[in-house]
């Protein structure tokens, strides 16, 4: 029985020209999550039926994310590509190849495979008060704190797997892993657009869904 895999896309204004070349054999449905409503250029494919929400602009990617999650709980594709739009071009030429060896593969990203920050300690002092000139809502905490209490009561051990950019693909059974309300409390955390969680978050997807729990 062949498997469904989405795409889920988290979209403020960058142009989506490149979903056309998304294949029908492996995406069965495209989600776009539009975080600006003056964004209203018509998206269509072919063969693969697209729906697209428009969100508020709160929370980066990572409230796109999970909103998608909470929203579909109970009727999520067996596979799901999370892409942010800006970056999502990267992810085409590898999808063909991730699906096909997603059976063998909880999670992987962009570069077909996942990568492992040899320069990032969690045991740091890491803050991010400010991203890109911004500054970001404050945690109130590190992120080993943060970590802790959302993600894992026990740091990982290095290297540890991040997905930068946070372009990712994830297994079904990885996302039920935790209950939908655990999905809820995190999306609480993001009610700012510019919020040091959403960062936080991005630096915690291959850890949030259980994957060290599975070979890679």
């Amino acid at each position: 029985m062949k498997k469904q895999a989405d795409i889920v896309i988290a979209q403020y204004n960058e142009p989506l020209k490149w979903i056309s070349t998304l294949d029908s054999n492996i995406i069965s449905k495209i989600y776009i999550y539009t975080k600006n409503r003056q964004n209203i250029t018509e998206i269509t494919h072919p063969k693969i039926p697209i729906s697209r929400v428009y969100l508020p602009n709160i929370g980066r990617e990572a409230h796109t994310y999970l909103h998608h999650i909470i929203n579909h709980y109970n009727k999520l594709s067996d596979f799901i590509f999370f892409v942010q739009g800006s970056h999502a071009t990267l992810s085409v030429p590898c999808i063909n190849r991730i699906y096909n060896k997603f059976i063998m593969n909880p999670l992987v990203t962009r570069t077909d495979n996942f990568d492992k920050s040899q320069s990032f300690y969690l045991g740091s002092e890491l803050k991010l008060r400010r991203w890109r000139g911004c500054a970001l809502k404050d945690t109130g905490m590190k992120f080993p704190e943060w970590y802790k209490k959302n993600i894992n009561n026990n740091l990982p051990r290095q290297p540890y797997a991040i997905y930068w950019e946070a372009n990712f693909g994830v297994r079904k059974e990885n996302i039920l892993s935790r209950s939908k309300q655990y999905y809820i409390d995190l999306i609480s955390q993001l009610d700012e657009n510019n919020t040091e969680v959403a960062h936080f978050l991005e630096r915690s997807w291959f850890y949030l869904f259980n994957l060290q729990n599975h070979s890679m």
